[in-house]
C-alpha cells in the first residue's frame, strides 16, 4: 500500500525532526536540526512562509492548545525556546539537562513533558512558571519522541535504543506498558480521537528505510508502511491536523534540504 501513493512534499529546512500543527490547522511548525532553525508551513498554500532562528540544534516542536506559543527543544543548547506564534519572536525559554529532544503538551497547556536520551528519562515543565519541576521519570532505551494521549491521561514514549515505545499513566508517572515497534523508533502522535498512536522508524539502522507502524489498544496492528524519500534518506516527526484526515511526516534526504510530507490519514489504515 505504501509504494503507488505519491504524497505532497514540502520543501523545509535541512534534517527536519519534529513538526507540530496548530489547533486550528493552519500552519505547521517544523524543528529543522541542521539549519538551526524553526520553519513555519502555512498548509493551505503548502509551503514554507517564515523560518525563526534558534540557533543550536532544534529538535522536538510542541504548539500550545491556546495556539499562541511554541515550545522547541534544543538538544545542543539544552533549552526548550518558547516561540511567540503572532511574531515569531524568541520569548523566553527553560533550560532542560540531558539533550531534550521530544516534547508534547497537555491538554489543559499546563505541563510539556519532554524526552531526555541524555538521562534516560522524561522531564516535566510547568508551563505556567517557566520551570523543570518534579523528579525525572526513567526510562530506558533512549527516550526520543512523546506524545500524549487527547485526554492527557497516557504518555506514549519512543525509545529509539530499543525500538520500544512505553506508555506511561501521567497520573501515577509510572509505566503501564511497553510496545515493541523495531529499531530506530523515533517520532510518535496520537489521532484526534485518540484511537490511534502513530510511531515512526527511522530507516536508520536497517536496509528497508523509514516506516510507520499504527497502534491500537497497545499492540501493532499494521505491517510497516514504508514512507521514505525518493532517493534515500531518514524520517523523523510525525503530526496530525485537528481533524485527523492528514498525516504530516518530516524527512530528511540524503542531500538538500528536507521535506514535510503529506498523506491523507486514511493511506496508512488500508
Amino acid at each position: 500500500m505504501g509504494n503507488e501513493f505519491h504524497p505532497i512534499e514540502i520543501e523545509v529546512g535541512h534534517r527536519p525532526t519534529g513538526v507540530a500543527v496548530t489547533p486550528d490547522g493552519a500552519r505547521a511548525y517544523v524543528a529543522n536540526r541542521a539549519s538551526g532553525t524553526v520553519g513555519v508551513v502555512d498548509l493551505a498554500r503548502r509551503a514554507t512562509v517564515a523560518s525563526i532562528a534558534t540557533g543550536g540544534g532544534p529538535v522536538g516542536v510542541a504548539v500550545h492548545p491556546s495556539g499562541d506559543r511554541a515550545y522547541a527543544t534544543d538538544l545542543t543548547a539544552e533549552r526548550v525556546h518558547t516561540i511567540d506564534t503572532a511574531t515569531g519572536a524568541i520569548v523566553g525559554g527553560v533550560d532542560v539537562h540531558g539533550f531534550p529532544t521530544g516534547i508534547a503538551i497537555t491538554p489543559d497547556g499546563g505541563t510539556a513533558y519532554v524526552a531526555c536520551p541524555g538521562i534516560l528519562a522524561l522531564r516535566t515543565i510547568d508551563l505556567v512558571i517557566g520551570k523543570v519541576v518534579g523528579e525525572p521519570i526513567v526510562l530506558e532505551g533512549q527516550p526520543s519522541g512523546v506524545a500524549l494521549s487527547p485526554d492527557g491521561a497516557r504518555a506514549f514514549v519512543t525509545r529509539e535504543g530499543d525500538g520500544l515505545v512505553t506508555v506511561l499513566d501521567t497520573a501515577t508517572r509510572a509505566p503501564v506498558a511497553a510496545i515493541k515497534t523495531g529499531a530506530a523508533s523515533f517520532g510518535v502522535a496520537a489521532t484526534p480521537d485518540g484511537a490511534r498512536v502513530f510511531v515512526v522508524n527511522t530507516g536508520g539502522t536497517g536496509p528497508d528505510g523509514p516506516s510507520v507502524l499504527v497502534v491500537t489498544g497497545g499492540r501493532v496492528v499494521s505491517a510497516p508502511v514504508r514512507v521514505g524519500p525518493p532517493g534515500g534518506g531518514l524520517a523523523f516527526g510525525v503530526a496530525f491536523g485537528p481533524d485527523g484526515r492528514e498525516t504530516y511526516l518530516t524527512h530528511a534526504p540524503k542531500e538538500g534540504p528536507g521535506r514535510l510530507s503529506v498523506r491523507p490519514t486514511a493511506f496508512f489504515l488500508t
